[in-house]
């Protein structure tokens, strides 16, 4: 399903260990996958405009690089 395929393909995002600057505007994302903190080299991230993100995962604090989060949630 399509649901099942946009899971997979975003845990897919950890491989990207050495991607400084990730944004997934304008994504109707629900949440970040844990696999997110496999980003060692991630500095900037943006998830600016996915107002069904709520929280991110505990993972997202093994990114000693990051330097700042952008979102609209509050």
């Amino acid at each position: 399903s399509h649901l099942d395929n946009q899971n997979n393909q975003s845990k897919q995002i950890g491989r990207l260990r050495s991607l400084g600057w990730l944004s997934v505007e304008h994504n109707d994302l629900t949440h970040l996958p844990d696999e997110i903190g496999n980003m060692r080299s991630l500095q900037h991230l943006s998830i600016v405009n996915n107002p069904s993100i709520h929280h991110l995962p505990d993972t997202i604090t093994f990114i000693q690089n990051l330097q700042n989060i952008r979102s609209d949630q509050t």
